[in-house]
């Protein structure tokens, strides 16, 4: 399932979008995106990494922690946009801000699920344009624009922008 929601600009996201794209936001590199998987065609891009909500399992405990004097404004931002959809959340699992560069081999990322352990919704919402890169899922291939928003479940990939960088807000709920 890969479907896009309409983004009500409200003003909890007009404000996280300000402050993550500030220049002194900051970042956690990586070097890899998914960590000792490998694909013929693909390639395990790096990125950078904001953590609001760190996810369970990624810590050494089972449940998520919060990681961010703005984790409240993030998860403010995905629910007035779920809400303004008709979709209640009822647990949030992981909140993050991605930022990708173009590669060298311009190859789409290796495919993964966020938590392989725990049935979830995946949310993304485009702070940048992408500049060609695009998100697959199911078997369907969206180029998403700045501000937009999308909701997916299952396995999932992306292809980097060609030029710029493209940054987005992600996060996984129940």
């Amino acid at each position: 399932m890969l479907k896009k929601v309409s983004n009500p600009m409200s003003m909890s996201y007009l404000s996280l979008k300000e402050k993550v794209l500030r220049k002194d936001f900051p970042w956690n590199y990586a070097e890899e995106t998914t960590p000792g998987k490998e694909l013929e065609g693909h390639e395990n891009i790096p990125g950078y990494s904001h953590a609001f909500l760190i996810a369970p399992g990624n810590n050494m405990f089972k449940y998520s922690a919060p990681n961010s004097p703005l984790m409240e404004n993030c998860l403010q931002t995905f629910r007035d946009i779920l809400l303004a959809n008709d979709i209640a959340p009822k647990l949030f699992l992981r909140a993050a801000a991605n930022a990708v560069h173009p590669t060298e081999k311009g190859l789409p990322s290796v495919p993964h699920l966020d938590h392989d352990e725990i049935p979830h919704m995946n949310i993304i919402i485009y702070l940048t344009p992408t500049n060609g890169g695009y998100i697959a899922c199911d078997g369907k291939t969206y180029v998403p624009e700045e501000d937009d928003v999308l909701l997916f479940s299952g396995e999932h990939y992306l292809l980097p922008p060609a030029r710029g960088r493209r940054v987005c807000l992600v996060g996984t709920f129940l």
